[in-house]
Order: structure tokens, then C-alpha cells, then sequence
């Protein structure tokens, strides 16, 4: 099985800059970890052009994360979602990705995410 390694930043702070400019908002890094690549849960439809698909996958965090270690992974998994689109036009075609995820044993994380294209 494929693994990848996601280095998780959470939001801290004054988050004043949004999609493509979200990058120059205050983050911290709170850790590493290892993940199954994605499989697909719901192929992307062709005939809806914003459709993209959904996703799952798992990660395994660090040994020894306490409840406020959790909590922080979580909100870092759901930050990785976004646009990062910068047109100021409608139906520009650029991606989105919509993050969920919740801890299914005490080091397992189940990652769902949804992609869409802005059409």
C-alpha cells in the first residue's frame, strides 16, 4: 500500500486573508503524519463539470498526542482544504477541496474529501 507524509499547519490567530492568499495567514506547525494514498469513494461525474469526486484515506498520527494534540490535527486536516483560486471571474475551472475527518481509534484518522470545480 502507498503511504504519503502530510506535514499538518493549523490556523492560529487573525485568519484575514482568504483562498488564494490564504497562505499569509499565522499558522503552526503541529506534526507529521503518515497516510494511505486517497481511494476513491464516488468518481468524478463528466457530465457535471464542477463534480470532481470524493475521496477517502487514513492517517496515522504520532504516539502519545494528547486530547488538545487531537483537537489541533483535526482543525490542521480540515485546513488543508481550500481554493487557492485568485481570478476575479466566475467559471474559472479552478479546484476546490472540501476536508472532513474524524479520529476512528485513538491513532487513526479517517480523511474524507470532496473536489469540485468552480463552473
Amino acid at each position: 500500500m502507498t503511504t504519503q507524509l502530510i506535514h499538518l499547519y493549523r490556523p492560529v490567530g487573525r485568519q484575514s486573508y482568504r483562498d488564494g492568499w490564504a497562505h499569509l495567514n499565522p499558522s503552526e506547525y503541529v506534526c507529521s503524519v503518515k497516510a494511505t494514498a486517497p481511494e476513491v469513494v464516488r468518481e468524478r461525474d463528466w457530465d457535471e463539470p464542477s463534480d470532481g469526486g470524493a475521496y477517502v484515506q487514513y492517517a496515522r498520527i504520532p504516539a502519545g498526542a494528547s486530547k488538545r494534540d487531537k483537537r489541533h490535527i483535526l482543525d490542521a486536516i480540515r485546513a488543508l482544504g481550500g481554493s487557492g483560486c485568485r481570478h476575479e471571474y466566475d467559471c474559472c475551472g479552478c479546484r476546490s477541496t472540501h476536508f472532513r475527518a474524524k479520529f476512528i481509534s485513538s491513532r487513526q484518522v479517517r480523511i474524507e474529501f470532496s473536489v469540485s470545480f468552480n463552473y
